[in-house]
Formats: structure tokens, C-alpha cells, sequence
């Protein structure tokens, strides 16, 4: 059934804005500081991660977001931490998700960051009875690469998780974790700030200019700083016409999340008796979670195509809540919103420097909390020349050509997948 909602009141934005607690406000004539000895562009996690570091290491550093810090996809996700191994035939790069993971919560701990981590683990749900025997083979993969962690669960002990319908069954994963994303982002803010950190907001960098051992960085159009280091922490934005490497491998798609009203206790225990983290085994997969104050965080439904936010993937969603959960047919949504993934071809994240040996990392491909987090950081220790994890940097990235990145395709690959979704 096809629930519409256009009539629905609900507030354009993410659930995780009413967590502010930082002011951003657009400064006239900011005074930018000189001697700088890197510039890292781009305010989310990679970006402050690197920063950490390079500031106890008593660099100079300059951290500049072209709008306000989480503003996003490092604001605009739902705060999984999904520890399960990358798909790869490279070995050395299988295991990245339990490192971000265990770097992570390392860090959370160290600097006291109060951010509702909580680690209930996550079930992938089988959304047809065949997909069992896959979540079967994850199992012995993943169990042989990181220890007995992962429990494949019939229908029958997936009743004792959730009251949900139309699933065959799931993959436990006890390793997986959750988080409130603007509470994080906001506690790096604050460590930055204890290390006499400089963070810049709404200074866009218009152009990227080498010079010999140093850089020129221009902001909006207008200040020049120079620089020693430059680290490109923009996940799927191109800046200028100088960092093109983002837009040769990686393709920006987005995904929609819708957030429920506050719902009472017991129909929480119906929808996730552990509050786990839940996601299907589709291509364009659906996600959910209950958040701390027990609102129902809903996500999917992906679009290839930059746009404003579309209503008819808003309505798909809430009809896609209700296939799951019709138990919740009087329940309201209170958010609506989306962000952006930034995807490889192989979804393998890039991490390294470009010809003008400018630092880059991005294509997390959805799974940005916690690899973004551990790859800013491991840029700082590479720039640093400290240990960092060199399995990483030797990750090959195959190119976009930009046939992949035309209309045709973007509406063929969208629809070939929506039919493989159906079939199979």
C-alpha cells in the first residue's frame, strides 16, 4: 500500500539539528591567521580528525568549512557504525571497519566525548527467503576475519529481536555500534578548540594554487593564506578545478531519512527489544534505528540526481516504514531530510595525494562515521611521518569516466538495480 503524506507536517531539516549547541553565525571580515602550516579543507570527520593531531604536534593548522561545521553528510547521516568487512578481494583493506571502529571509540573515550555511543550490535535483514544462504556465507567469512561475533538468526529468533514483517531472518553482528552524529561532530569541535585550534566556517575555498614547497588558498573568492600541507577533506564536493580526483573516482548519490515522533516505550520494544541497528540486504537497502529520546530514524530510498528534497521518496519511505512495521500505522513524522554518499566504483574509500602532492580522503560510501574518522587521522599521521596504517594508501581506486556520470546511465544503473532488488 502507497501512504501519501503530503498533508503530513513534517520539519525539512535533520533530527539531530535540535542537538546544536555550537552557534554558527556568518562573520564580515574575518581576519584569517598567517603561518600556517596546513590547511585542511572541509569540517566534518575527516577534516577534524586530521586536525587532532597536527595540533598536538604543535603545527599550525587552519581547518575551513564552506558553510557551517556539520553541515554535511557528516551532520546528516543517522549515526551507524557498521562493522562488518569491506567486500574486496584485497585482504590487507578487509579488516579497515574494525580498525575505524576500535580508533573510534578510542577516541570517544580519550577526549570525553559525550556523543549516546552505544554498541547493541545490528541485524541485517534478509528481505527474501534466498537471501539467507548469503547471510549464511557472510557468516563463516566474517566470523574466520574478526572472531565469533556474527550469529545468522531464523525468522523464528528474529522474533525475539524485533516484531517486524516481511523479513526472512538476519545477520547478527554484536561488533556494530551507534552514535548521535551532531553530538560527535560538535565534541571534535571542542577538542580543536582545547588545542587552540582554528576552525573558519562559511570560507569556501575558491582556488588551489602550487608554488614551489608551498600552496596558495584562496577563500571565497577573495583571501589568499599560504600554506606548507593542503588536505582535501570533502568527501564527494569538488572545490575547485584544481582537485579533480574526487570527481574522476568517486560518484555523489543521496539518501533520504524520515524521523518519527517520540514513540512509548512499548511499542519501542516491539520495533527493537536490544535497540539495535537494522538494515536490509537490498541494493538500495533500507536502514532504521531508534534514537536515545525513542524516535524512529527511517532511511533509503537513494536518488542519483542532485536535487531538492524530493516528496514522492518521502512518501516511499513512510510506506516502506509501515511494510515493516504496520504496527506503527498512526505514527507520525515529525523529520525529513537528506544527505549525501559518496561513492567509488568498487566502494573502497581513497586515501592519499594527488600530482601536487595535496592529501585527499574520500568515497566512504556509507559508512563515514567511523572510516572517515580513522582515515583523518591517519592523514595527520602520514603528513606527521609517524605510523599510520600504509594498507590503506595502497588501496587502487578504478576512475569514473564521464560516461558513468551521465544521465543515461545514472537512469539505467538506477532502474537495472531497482529490478535486481525485485527479482532476485
Amino acid at each position: 500500500m502507497f501512504i501519501m503524506i503530503y498533508s503530513m507536517k513534517f520539519i525539512n531539516k535533520p533530527y539531530w539539528e535540535s542537538y546544536r549547541n555550537l552557534v554558527y553565525k556568518k562573520q564580515d571580515n574575518i581576519e584569517y591567521p598567517s603561518n600556517i602550516d596546513v590547511v585542511i579543507i572541509g569540517g566534518g570527520y575527516t577534516g577534524l580528525n586530521a586536525a587532532i593531531p597536527l595540533l598536538k604536534a604543535n603545527l599550525n593548522v587552519l581547518v575551513l568549512e564552506a558553510n557551517h561545521i556539520g553541515s554535511g553528510a557528516s551532520g546528516l547521516n543517522t549515526g551507524f557504525i557498521t562493522c562488518e568487512p569491506i567486500n574486496t578481494q584485497d585482504s590487507k583493506l578487509l579488516t579497515i571497519p574494525l580498525k575505524s571502529k576500535n580508533y573510534l571509540i578510542d577516541l570517544i573515550k580519550t577526549h570525553k566525548i559525550h556523543c549516546d555511543l552505544e554498541c547493541n550490535g545490528s541485524i541485517k535483514l534478509a528481505t527474501k527467503i534466498r537471501h539467507m544462504y548469503m547471510l549464511e556465507k557472510n557468516m563463516l567469512k566474517y566470523n574466520s576475519l574478526f572472531g565469533k561475533y556474527f550469529t545468522l538468526l531464523s525468522s523464528k529468533e528474529l522474533e525475539k529481536e524485533s516484531s517486524m514483517s516481511n523479513v526472512y531472518g538476519g545477520l547478527l553482528n554484536q561488533l556494530s555500534c551507534s552514535l548521535n552524529p551532531i553530538k560527535y561532530i560538535e565534541g571534535l569541535v571542542n577538542t580543536i578548540k582545547t588545542l587552540n585550534g582554528n576552525i573558519f566556517e562559511y570560507s569556501k575555498v575558491t582556488n588551489i594554487e602550487k608554488q614551489y614547497s608551498s600552496y596558495k588558498v584562496t577563500i571565497n573568492n577573495q583571501i589568499n593564506i599560504i600554506c606548507k600541507e593542503v588536505i582535501v577533506a570533502t568527501d564527494g564536493e569538488k572545490i575547485t578545478n584544481s582537485t579533480n580526483l574526487v570527481c574522476k573516482k568517486s560518484l555523489t548519490i543521496s539518501s533520504y531519512v524520515i524521523g518519527t515522533t517520540p514513540i512509548s516505550k512499548d511499542l519501542q520494544y516491539l520495533i527493537s527489544i536490544r535497540k539495535r541497528n537494522f538494515f536490509t540486504t537490498s541494493f538500495f537497502t533500507n536502514y532504521f534505528k531508534l534514537t536515545a529520546e525513542g524516535n524512529l530514524l527511517f532511511g533509503g530510498e537513494a536518488s542519483f540526481f542532485q536535487e531538492d528534497i524530493n516528496t514522492n521518496l518521502i512518501d516511499k519511505l513512510y510506506s516502506k516504514l509501515h511494510y515493516f512495521f504496520p504496527f506503527l500505522k498512526d505514527i507520525k513524522i515529525e523529520y525529513a531530510w537528506k544527505g549525501n554518499i559518496n561513492l567509488t566504483l568498487n566502494r573502497i574509500p581513497f586515501i592519499g595525494q594527488d600530482s601536487q602532492n595535496m592529501k585527499y580522503s574520500f568515497g566512504y560510501s556509507g559508512r563515514g562515521v567511523s572510516i572517515a574518522s580513522y582515515y583523518g587521522h591517519n592523514l595527520s599521521q602520514f603528513i606527521l611521518g609517524k605510523e599510520y596504517d600504509k594498507n590503506i594508501f595502497s588501496s587502487k581506486i578504478p576512475n569514473l569516466n564521464p560516461y558513468h556520470k551521465s544521465s543515461f546511465f545514472l537512469k539505467s544503473g538506477y532502474y537495472y538495480y531497482k529490478i535486481k532488488d525485485f527479482l532476485f
